[in-house]
Order: C-alpha cells, then sequence, then structure tokens
C-alpha cells in the first residue's frame, strides 16, 4: 500500500520558520530549494517540483481559517522511492508586452554589443586585481619619472 507524505509551504506570505522546518525535516530523499525571485521547490531523485505557496485568511476573532486555494504536493514512497501522486502546481508566468518587447529588444542587444567591445578595453572588473594593477602602473610610472629627471626640461634652459 505505501506511506503518504504531504508537503506545504508557506501561507500566503512569507515564513522563514516554515522553510526552516521543511529544511531540516524532510525525508533524507527530499531537498528543499528556493531561489533570489522567491520561487520555492522540492527536488525528489533529481527530478524538481514547484511549490506554489497557499491561499488562507485566518478570522482570530472567531478562530477559523478560510482556505482559498490549497496548495500542496503528495508523494508516495514505495520501495524506497518517492513518487508525486497529486497534480502538479500551477508555476505562475507573466506575458510580454509586445509592443514593448518590440521596442527595447533593439536597445538591449546594442547594449549588449557595446558591453562585447568595451569590457576587455575596461579590463578586469573585480576591483581588488583592477586596484593592484593600478599600483603596479603607479609604481613603474614613478620609476620613468625618476630615470627621465636628467633628461627634463628646466625654466632656465
Amino acid at each position: 500500500m505505501g506511506d503518504f507524505v504531504t508537503i506545504r509551504t508557506a501561507i500566503n506570505g512569507s515564513s522563514p520558520s516554515r522553510y526552516m522546518f521543511l529544511a531540516k525535516f524532510l525525508p533524507r530523499e527530499f531537498e528543499y530549494l528556493y531561489n533570489q525571485a522567491g520561487r520555492h521547490y522540492l527536488q525528489v531523485h533529481g527530478e524538481l517540483f514547484y511549490m506554489a505557496k497557499m491561499k488562507m485568511t485566518y478570522d482570530y476573532a472567531k478562530r477559523t481559517a478560510d482556505i482559498k486555494q490549497d496548495n500542496y504536493i503528495k508523494f508516495k514512497a514505495e520501495g524506497g522511492r518517492f513518487t508525486r501522486v497529486s497534480d502538479p502546481l500551477p508555476y505562475p508566468t507573466r506575458a510580454k508586452d509586445p509592443e514593448m518587447k518590440a521596442h527595447y529588444d533593439p536597445l538591449i542587444t546594442s547594449y549588449w554589443e557595446w558591453m562585447c567591445m568595451m569590457l576587455p578595453v575596461l579590463g578586469d572588473i573585480n576591483a581588488m586585481v583592477r586596484d593592484s594593477y593600478a599600483k603596479q602602473l603607479k609604481f613603474m610610472y614613478g620609476i620613468l619619472l625618476e630615470r627621465m629627471k636628467p633628461y627634463r626640461c628646466t625654466k632656465d634652459t
């Protein structure tokens, strides 16, 4: 028959304590991941599953919860492997405005081409490498100035 595991993420907004709980106490085969865009994923046996947040309102006075959208992923454990038995959660996408895309695409492309040409000219973008190179140049320029002293023109000559 097998055992089942049901996993939900945060309710409405952010919930760091729930994320820590998921990261620490999920079964070994599960890995809880999230990215900078705020998207949460569950990785099981190398496969990535999107985890949408559930939508719920809570009435503190009446102590009742009204679940608007219950987003969860359900897995069945069989023979040491977990297989998803619930439907995949909806992944939100944003529609692109074709007029805006047509306007900005050539600008972005020209900027990209300009950066491809300029980056080698500008040098390393790592500040520490760039600063050490500048110090070397300053040192070499100082040596050059010292060596050129006898050949400098003065106001008298």
